[in-house]
């Protein structure tokens, strides 16, 4: 065949390739859990206005808050201003609204795009979030809660609640929990530790938790060459567990996530051009 018939024949196929292209990673996509579980949210929050299931109470997660009641007790303190951290699915929610019933304070989630910048805490609140010890002043709170999760049991449990099934695949979750488990490491504060719970707690001390410093003290420690001034708290972390300062969303994606699914439609596609052209 001359190369004039096969561009006119390639020309002719990549319609029939494309479409290809398009059905077979379409196809793979939707075999995949994670993205049947980002649907199956999307469809409750159009048929109930959220994508996250009734809130339900959990027997154990309401043993672990009555001890950490019963510890405050205990100590004498009634907190204010409660944070509390740690990876996607690990249990925030639910222990804050449980802890919220029992203490009359309100219970609020914030936002990924609220924590950007320094946020106007109030007093009287439960605040929720998986990047606030990373990147909010944390001295304005009484106690820090952080809820530990294996990269594992965060994956299946984003994967159980159908919120955003596709965060388990596009964020890079042992990455994550690293920065995140050093960010409630540098606080100063005995640690408390609940029963039978991953729950891990720390009162603010009377000289503050302190955790800018003992970020600039860890990183001059480790040899790493940061010019700690200069940068977000968020961007020290980093530079603590991974040499050099990052922040935002960027370093926590998993750029290949799809790469199998993208290659299965390519293979697709040129299987149909080749068909055409030789043909």
């Amino acid at each position: 065949m001359s190369s004039f018939f096969k561009v006119k024949a390639f020309k002719k196929a990549l319609p029939k390739s494309l479409a290809a292209f398009t059905g077979t990673t379409t196809q793979s996509l939707l075999e995949k859990e994670t993205v049947q579980s980002f649907f199956r949210g999307q469809f409750r929050r159009l048929t109930t206005g959220t994508r996250e299931k009734p809130y339900e109470i959990i027997p154990a997660v309401e043993q672990q808050v009555d001890q950490l009641i019963e510890i405050f007790d205990r100590m004498a303190i009634f907190p204010q201003k409660i944070c509390i951290d740690g990876m996607p699915g690990a249990g925030k929610s639910t222990f804050g609204r449980s802890l919220a019933m029992r203490t009359g304070l309100k219970w609020q989630t914030l936002f990924w795009s609220e924590v950007r910048h320094p946020y106007p805490f109030k007093h009287g609140i439960i605040y929720e979030n998986l990047r606030l010890l990373r990147t909010q002043p944390i001295e304005f709170f009484d106690v820090i809660i952080y809820i530990e999760a294996s990269p594992e049991v965060a994956r299946q449990r984003i994967l159980d609640r159908d919120r955003n099934g596709l965060l388990a695949d596009i964020v890079h979750l042992p990455k994550l929990k690293r920065v995140g488990d050093l960010a409630f490491q540098m606080l100063d504060g005995k640690e408390i530790k609940l029963e039978n719970s991953s729950a891990r707690i720390k009162v603010r001390p009377p000289q503050g938790f302190n955790d800018i410093q003992n970020i600039k003290t860890f990183l001059d420690h480790k040899g790493i060459d940061v010019r700690t001034d200069g940068y977000s708290k968020e961007e020290l972390l980093y530079a603590c567990c991974y040499g050099k300062p990052r922040k935002g969303y960027f370093p926590y994606v998993n750029l290949g996530a799809y790469n199998d699914d993208i290659l299965r439609g390519l293979g697709a596609a040129l299987d149909k051009t080749l068909r055409r052209v030789i043909h």
